[in-house]
């Protein structure tokens, strides 16, 4: 990250400053928009399919894309098995629920459950390096349940137990909030492009002989143009996009902004699900999102 970091800390603060907040609002489009991208693509795709065929593209394009750069690939023998296990927990492991989970749940719900993932990372860190937990991450806890029991109650009552959907996002955040901790706890030596850049190609490689699995089964899906473009924004956007901006906004302002971006996705990720997929903005799902909100906004911005 050296060589990203020195062109920007050389601009006057002003300018890094609106840099930051620019490339917060890109990010939150790229990863808001890919949540209802997902659920177009999924009509006509079989979900391994998807995740094998859009993967596997994301990871290739990423790769080169840190290879023409000039940088090495190289990972240290110490930060093999971390970097093994992190990829499996934030790519394959939350990639695999969610697409499972939005193939009959909301992805304006399926969004708010799956940012959730800092109120349970800042509770599993808590536990794993033995810190005692202060009032936010607890309150942050109570708001972050109120939030979901808003969305899950109404289908829980009609239906007379939780939606699988909602399970599998609900463990996707988990899974997600695992690697967080991991990767954190792990002292790498190897810049963050190429750290993502191998997060991608690990987590998604397990997704090929998934897609040609599903391919042999149910045969190539009949492309229509909706799923087709949400195909292409999923993959060239919202994976390999959403990261570049990632990488700009550690580069240009590596600590609040970066945690500022977290708050971003779900709202974009609710509005654009009510703009292209014609989800219904109830007051259930405007109050759980500012309770989620809320409540990571307590654990993202606690002073360490």
């Amino acid at each position: 990250m050296t060589d990203a970091q020195a062109p920007a800390a050389a601009r006057p603060a002003g300018l890094r400053r609106a840099a930051g907040v620019g490339f917060v609002l890109l990010l939150g489009m790229c990863w808001g928009f890919n949540w209802p991208s997902m659920k177009l693509v999924l009509a006509d795709f079989d979900p391994m399919f998807f995740r094998g065929t859009s993967g596997v593209v994301a990871a290739v394009a990423m790769m080169a894309t840190v290879w023409l750069a000039g940088t090495q690939l190289h990972v240290p023998r110490a930060e093999i098995r971390p970097l093994v296990g992190v990829s499996l927990l934030n790519v394959f492991a939350f990639s695999l629920l969610v697409v499972l989970a939005l193939r009959f749940y909301q992805a304006s719900a399926g969004v708010i459950i799956a940012y959730t993932m800092p109120i349970w990372a800042s509770l599993i860190g808590g536990l794993v390096l033995r810190e005692r937990l202060g009032w936010r991450p607890l309150l942050a806890l109570a708001l972050g349940v109120s939030g979901l029991a808003l969305l899950l109650l109404p289908r829980v009552l009609a239906d007379g137990g939780l939606p699988a959907g909602s399970l599998f996002v609900l463990g996707a955040a988990l899974f997600w909030a695992v690697g967080i901790v991991w990767q954190k706890r792990t002292r790498w030596t190897i810049p963050v492009t190429v750290l993502t850049a191998w997060q991608l190609t690990i987590g998604n490689l397990p997704f090929l002989p998934l897609a040609i699995w599903a391919a042999t089964e149910s045969g190539l899906p009949e492309l229509h143009w909706p799923s087709a473009l949400a195909w292409c924004y999923a993959t060239f956007i919202g994976t390999i996009g959403g990261h570049y901006f990632f990488y700009r906004i550690v580069a240009v302002y590596p600590v609040s902004i970066a945690s500022i971006a977290s708050l971003a996705v779900p709202v974009f990720g609710v509005t654009g699900s009510a703009v292209l997929l014609g989800d219904r903005i109830t007051f259930a799902v405007a109050a759980a999102l500012a309770l989620v909100l809320t409540a990571v906004s307590l654990v993202l911005f606690e002073r360490r």
